[in-house]
């Protein structure tokens, strides 16, 4: 049952997963200890019995640090699915809030795991519990197999009293934290609704969200997965404890071996405890040697630069963080003196956008002002919405005797416990910090006291240090701008290259046409050609020729244009079947050469566009259909409404287009990087119509990637 500690604010949760032997039980309990953001606060603890592979029971304990003012404590466990492990699956049961029943869908298993069920169903009523009113989950495993059952037939077998059921595949995951998430989503329920629990009216869905914080996603799993690989055979993967009993039949075996396994599960418990206590313990350390070394810089050291990166180094010793320093000037306001690891201060850059001066709104609060998940809400929502990486802020007001100097904002990146004690800490940090910044002034102070009075040479020697320190500030400055520089030249070389490769493609995509236009006047202008059909066919070519050269210039203009807001629109309502007929027109011949037809399929709407460029678009389409379109195929065309949206449908029976070039194809960089010389075209033209979709506020994109032919969907806003 839930324990609840008022006093130590903990809540205590355990969820049993349950079934047939090799279902899934440890496996589902692997994929969740995986996926756990910080493994090193989320061991998984096996303990086995002689075989290796029959497990007694796994423990994976997962916390949540504050949650409405208390620590949530899951403690997840598996029971062996063997007959002869009765005891030792009564005995993990006991004290169960919540069951993940874990179903093999193996059309030969149906007995099994019937036979599980009513094993379940008898252990709880030992413990006096009622199967109907206890929350259980269902997980259909094994989805990925051939010969399963239908998640019909599971449901009608299995989900006798209508539980939430989920279909995995416990091997890579699929579904396993969905019914992770639910099973603790409704004992949190269960937990409210009989203990009447004082919480707010949506806690369990804020526990839900804060549980799923702790899990990184797949692709970020499925990276450091194969990070790992290969290091497995050197590394703690969890902790295993082998323990081998006689199988019995009789009462004094099974008593034997119940009064064990609750043994060893009390020891796992009180084991993983002591690994919490020794990370905490760790922490403690960190922040004493943190604090001894600032303490020592009190004495030693009187820069104000030295003291802040310090005093940022000892905060930031035990946890991820970025620290901004604010000091009063003589007026009193606050001015940024240090940041690290952040671009600004992010109060004071929330301030200038929202037109409130939260920084000193945080500031007059004179005390330790914490924005986390459950205290200072408003502000942590605010924080979080202009900086969604941002875990939480701890703001330390530095004083001396009691009157304000300055504030820092510790802005934390990663999930941490901050307890009493953690707030003592950055308490005696910012008591160190405040003293070392006065003694820094005074001696600055006394400093400038004593310059007066020394004679000239001491003058002119101060003087040298100071131009000492200029140097190598400027030295400092100098090689900042050094290598903001080669990161300039860096990506001035990548521009010159496409430039490059651009050049290149253009300068080939002139001089071809250019080459046939010449040749064929030549020989026309020479003579040599007196036949009227053979000067008509070298007309045809010139003329051919000249198109493709001007279609090319054009979209470079098109192109030049619209990247520079040189090219003005005017919107206005236009026939899409006019659109669509007027470009095929233009395209007749090259059909007619390709032996191609169209099927047209238009509903008459008006469509707010500038039809001249809409032409171009359409015009691109459907002359790239056209190119990849095999002889004598058929070009289906047609349009439909939807959602106030004109929808142009243009589908070729070409190759198609693969999922990883679905981005090349509308990007003009990438376009021009994987273009290659002896190709025709410079492949703007889908990137031009791209572009001009924008403008009139359209859209255009591939309907079937990876597929065969290519369909693409030109989308206009409705008149």
């Amino acid at each position: 049952m839930v324990q609840i500690s008022f006093t130590k604010k903990e809540i205590l949760i355990k969820i049993v997963y349950y079934g047939m032997a090799l279902g899934g039980k440890t496996t589902s309990l692997q994929y969740i200890h995986s996926r756990i953001k910080n493994k090193s606060s989320a061991k998984l603890y096996s303990v086995k019995t002689e075989e290796d592979r029959t497990l007694f029971f796994d423990f994976l304990p997962i916390t949540i640090p504050s949650l409405n003012n208390y620590k949530v404590k899951l403690k997840l466990y598996t029971v062996p699915g063997q007959v002869k492990y009765a005891s030792t699956r009564r005995a993990v049961l006991a004290a169960t809030d919540g069951i993940v029943f874990v179903v093999d869908s193996q059309s030969n298993l149906i007995k099994e795991n019937q036979e599980s069920l009513k094993d379940l169903a008898e252990n709880l009523k030992f413990y006096n519990f009622d199967i109907n009113k206890i929350p259980i989950v269902l997980q259909y495993n094994k989805r990925d197999l051939k010969n399963i059952l239908p998640l019909s037939e599971c449901k009608k077998n299995y989900n006798v009293k209508n539980w939430p059921d989920f279909p995995t595949i416990a091997i890579n995951g699929t579904g396993v934290l969905d019914a992770f998430f639910e099973i603790a989503k409704n004992v949190v329920v269960d937990l409210i609704k009989n203990k009447k629990l004082s919480a707010p009216p949506n806690f369990a869905e804020e526990f839900v969200l804060y549980l799923r914080d702790i899990f990184t996603d797949e692709e970020q799993a499925e990276k450091e997965k194969i990070k790992q690989k290969g290091k497995e055979n050197n590394q703690e993967k969890g902790s295993e404890l082998k323990i081998i009993f006689p199988a019995s039949d009789n009462d004094t075996g099974d008593q034997l071996i119940h009064q064990a396994v609750q043994t060893n599960m009390e020891l796992t418990e009180l084991y993983n405890e002591l690994e919490e206590t020794k990370s905490k313990l760790e922490i403690k350390v960190n922040q004493l040697v943190s604090a001894s070394k600032l303490a020592q810089a009190i004495v030693s050291e009187l820069d104000l630069k030295k003291i802040f990166k310090l005093a940022s180094d000892s905060l930031k010793l035990s946890t991820k963080a970025g620290v901004s320093i604010l000091l009063e000037n003589e007026n009193g306001e606050l001015t940024q003196s240090f940041i690290d690891s952040i671009k600004e201060d992010y109060l004071m850059e929330i301030g200038r956008e929202t037109g409130n001066n939260l920084h000193y709104q945080v500031y007059n609060q004179n005390k330790i002002v914490v924005m986390y998940r459950t205290k200072n809400t408003e502000l942590y929502k605010l924080l979080k919405k202009y900086h969604p990486l941002v875990k939480g802020c701890v703001s330390l007001p530095l004083k001396k005797s009691k009157k304000r100097i300055g504030l820092i904002n510790l802005y934390l990146f990663e999930d941490i416990q901050i307890e009493e004690s953690t707030l003592h800490f950055f308490n005696i940090m910012a008591n160190f910090i405040s003293i070392a910044i006065e003694n820094a002034k005074l001696y600055s102070t006394v400093n400038n006291l004593n310059k007066q009075l020394k004679e000239k040479m001491d003058y002119i020697a101060n003087i040298n240090k100071e131009l000492e320190q200029k140097v190598a500030e400027r030295t400092r400055e100098l090689e900042l701008k050094n290598k903001q520089l080669e990161g300039l030249l860096s990506q001035l070389r990548m521009i010159d290259k496409l430039k490059d490769d651009f050049m290149g493609l253009m300068s080939h995509e002139l001089k071809t046409p250019l080459t046939s236009i010449i040749t064929y006047a030549e020989t026309i202008a020479d003579g040599y050609i007196s036949d009227p059909e053979e000067l008509k066919k070298f007309a045809k070519v010139i003329q051919k020729e000249g198109t493709y050269l001007s279609s090319i210039v054009e979209r470079v203009l098109d192109t030049v244009n619209i990247e520079n807001n040189r090219l003005e629109l005017i919107i206005q309502p236009y026939p899409l079947k006019a659109l669509v007929m007027e470009q095929m027109h233009r395209l007749e011949e090259q059909m007619k050469e390709k032996k191609i037809k169209a099927e047209i399929n238009l509903k008459d709407t008006l469509v707010m566009v500038d039809n001249e460029q809409a032409g171009k678009v359409i015009f691109f389409v459907l002359e790239n259909a056209i190119k990849y379109n095999p002889p004598g195929e058929l070009i289906n065309i047609y349009s439909s409404i939807e959602n106030n949206k004109a929808k142009l449908y243009i589908a070729d029976s070409g190759p198609g287009i693969k999922e990883e070039d679905i981005e090349i194809i509308f990007d003009r960089f990438k376009l021009i990087e994987k273009l290659e010389h002896h190709k025709r075209g410079l492949g703007l033209s889908l990137h031009l119509a791209k572009r001009l979709m924008t403008k009139m506020q359209g859209d255009i994109y591939v309907t079937n990637p990876g597929g065969k032919g290519a369909e693409f969907c030109i989308e206009f806003k409705k008149a």
